[in-house]
């Protein structure tokens, strides 16, 4: 029996993007890796970043970072600094900002998952942050609403709270427009991160933050500490991308059938039940499984992996306390439609096992 992974971000074998990537390292000039780079980034890819959000953001509000996750980390670097001691997290939240906040075991970590619970706090915190996925939350997949935005937009600008936006998938929306983010509603409190993982690949290891000027010189200071700059390399292959950029529109097209299939399998297989429902996101490329109380998610885990050959992502990972929450990621891209299919067949099977206690 082959195996099947439904956890990790990667995205698999994509047509897109393996023709948009060969073209795109097939017209780098190599005379442009035998010198240093500008620490801040390509002057063209910062342009082209801000053409892409079109929100009057100019080059200089953008810094490339070495991935999203440097991004982060010097952020939090920055805001640590800065006297920032309360960190409102939304969670689940990405196990990689949770690592970061171990480093900083001075701050005060609040999780939340309901804004509701946390908006006084938000109205009186004056030396907070929050770290939120504004759109297609990972892994809930989850957008905010425009209201929402706006009101935590207003209660910055009223309180002095910072808001780190962290939307790895801004660019893959499957209905209509792309959605507001924060950052385009309050900029001068908002450090908006992204990067290329999610619409190119997560090996060129590209990732940007947006913000107001004075924080991004900041912000350029410390990355000159890390690695002085972004691999000249990785930043033009998104510049060659970025220059063919109707990519977007082929790939949202793409990951659109593959979460519908996705979809499609989940109702198929557990339409009947009441003990497993899933999250059907509007963008992104997760779709999050919750378990009900009776029905034990770590063992289904474990059948699916030694019985099936099913890789199942762990959910404690994405929590500050590293408790589970009886729910499970699944990567609706990264395998082909047969292995999709299959692999959500697998995972009903150990569901099934577990609940009639086979």
């Amino acid at each position: 029996m082959d195996k099947i992974s439904f956890a990790t971000g990667s995205l698999g074998n994509v047509p897109v993007l393996e023709k948009v990537l060969k073209q795109s390292i097939a017209e780098v000039d190599p005379k442009l890796l035998l010198g240093y780079s500008d620490p801040s980034g390509l002057p063209e890819l910062r342009k082209q970043i801000a053409d892409l959000y079109d929100s009057g953001i100019a080059e200089e509000n953008i810094m490339i970072t070495s991935s999203v996750q440097q991004a982060l980390g010097i952020v939090f670097d920055y805001l640590a600094q800065e006297i920032k001691k309360e960190v409102f997290v939304q969670e689940p939240a990405y196990f990689g900002i949770l690592r970061i906040f171990r480093k900083h075991q001075d701050a005060k970590i609040t999780p939340f998952d309901d804004f509701g619970t946390i908006e006084d706090r938000l109205r009186t915190s004056e030396s907070g942050v929050v770290y939120l996925t504004s759109n297609f939350h990972n892994p809930t997949g989850k957008t905010l609403s425009l209201e929402r935005k706006k009101k935590l937009a207003k209660n910055a600008e009223e309180s002095g709270l910072i808001i780190v936006e962290d939307n790895p998938h801004d660019f893959l929306y499957y209905n209509g427009e792309r959605p507001d983010n924060i950052f385009e509603l309050t900029p001068g409190n908002t450090i908006y991160v992204s990067g290329f993982s999610k619409i190119l690949g997560p090996g060129l290891r590209v990732g940007y933050v947006i913000a107001d000027k004075k924080t991004i010189a900041k912000l350029k200071s410390e990355k000159i500490s890390q690695d002085i700059f972004t691999s000249t390399l990785g930043q033009q292959v998104c510049v060659n991308a970025l220059r063919q950029t109707e990519y977007l529109e082929d790939l949202r097209r793409y990951f659109r059938s593959k979460k519908d299939l996705a979809l499609s399998c989940f109702e198929e297989q557990f339409g009947a039940e009441e003990d497993f429902v899933w999250s059907k996101p509007k963008g992104g490329i997760f779709i999050l499984g919750q378990f009900s109380d009776n029905i034990d998610g770590a063992k289904i885990a474990a059948i699916a992996r030694d019985k099936y050959g099913l890789a199942l992502e762990k959910d404690k990972y994405t929590y500050s306390d590293c408790k589970s929450r009886n729910t499970t990621r699944i990567n609706f891209v990264q395998n082909s439609d047969d292995i999709l299919r299959e692999g959500i067949m697998r995972l009903y099977q150990a569901f099934n096992e577990v609940k009639n206690g086979s």
